[in-house]
């Protein structure tokens, strides 16, 4: 903070800070001796940096009738890596804000035509419906959802494995959805005369005098598994198979596979009954995590001020010529350095081609101190 307090004033003036001890000091800097009056040799410079395509020069007058020309590009690059920390404390910051007046409720069930309250919240949910995003597609589903207040709806919207809904400061996620079967519909008929029952899974209800059915297993999509054994290829009642178990007395007397999309396997058998699955009933249910998070606002701003910063200062230039004349000894003396944090090479050549320039007009052989 200190370091930027000095730094702004500079920055919005535009003059590179410099004294002649630290222009002597930096490795490319070079002096001559030039034998012309200041005035001359100041307004012959200009001429020349113009030429070559460096304009914009600035000039200052020092103390003693000393004066520094200077040229600067991309001076606001030393404010990237302010820049960068202040990004890096708006993601702390939004974090803070996140966990002091935000929650995370995981796990929140909700079936289709049911409504519950919503965590930390007077709104309510409601399931509309629960569909295939694309049809015949078995691991995404689109729920549409009703959120309100008190007696009164206030929005409509579709809920989607990676498409959450916002909404009132709260964040909606759906992470799962199940099916769960409310009823299996059988038709038993003996003696010619039909008559239809409905069970639950594990459910046993009895059919006639002493004999008794239990829905053992319903398996929402049969398949055999890789050994052999029966499995539900999806989540989907796509093909729903059921294992029935008759009970005479109490004892299982007989069991068998009854198939609900294939008629030839729709029917078992026993004595003089014929037990048929004629249909069954499901439920769609989905699991909610509902979150409030305020600070994510500030956490995203932070992040992308960080990344931009980083990449100004990776990708910037911040390039600074100076050109210090003063006069002793009856020649004017000068000075020039330079500083570039990319392509060094390159704008070090451009003051080499400067000073040479100077020193063809007034420079005698015997004058010109060189590098340093």
């Amino acid at each position: 903070i200190e370091r930027l307090a000095r730094l702004l004033p500079r920055l919005g003036s535009g003059v590179p800070g410099a004294d002649r001890a630290r222009l002597a000091g930096m490795e490319n800097s070079r002096e001559l001796a030039l034998s012309a009056p200041l005035e001359e040799v100041r307004a012959h410079l200009r001429r020349i940096l113009h030429l070559k395509g460096l304009k914009g020069v600035g000039c200052r007058r020092l103390e003693g009738g000393d004066c520094l020309l200077y040229v600067q590009r991309g001076r606001w690059l030393s404010l990237a890596p302010y820049l960068a920390h202040l990004g890096f404390l708006l993601v702390l910051l939004g974090h803070l804000i996140s966990s002091c007046s935000g929650f995370k409720s995981f796990g929140h069930w909700v079936g289709v035509g049911e409504k519950i309250s919503l965590p930390h919240s007077s709104l309510w949910l409601r399931l509309e419906t629960v569909d295939p995003c694309v049809e015949g597609e078995t691991d995404s589903y689109c729920s549409e959802v009703t959120l309100g207040e008190g007696k009164k709806a206030l929005h409509s919207d579709w809920l989607k494995l990676n498409k959450p809904v916002f909404y009132g400061g709260l964040n909606l996620y759906q992470v799962a959805w199940e099916q769960e079967a409310t009823s299996i519909e059988l038709t038993v008929t003996r003696q010619g005369e039909s008559r239809k029952i409905s069970l639950r899974p594990r459910e046993k209800k009895e059919i006639a005098p002493g004999i008794s059915l239990l829905a053992y297993m319903l398996i929402p999509d049969f398949s055999f598994g890789p050994d052999g054994a029966p499995v539900s290829a999806s989540r989907m009642y796509h093909n729903p198979a059921l294992l029935v178990l008759v009970l005479e007395n109490g004892m299982p007397v007989k069991q068998g596979w009854l198939f609900l999309n294939k008629p030839e396997f729709r029917q078992q058998f026993y004595k003089d009954l014929q037990i048929t699955f004629s249909g069954i009933a499901t439920r769609s249910f989905i699991m909610l995590n509902v979150t409030r998070n305020p600070g994510a606002l500030t956490v995203l701003s932070g992040g992308v001020l960080f990344l931009l910063a980083g990449l100004w200062l990776l990708l910037g230039n911040h390039r600074r010529l100076w050109f210090y004349l003063w006069q002793a000894g009856g020649q004017t003396h000068l000075l020039c350095a330079g500083t570039s944090t990319q392509g060094k090479k390159r704008w070090q050549e451009r003051l080499d081609e400067v000073c040479s320039l100077l020193a063809k007009r007034f420079v005698s052989r015997n004058n010109e101190a060189g590098p340093r």
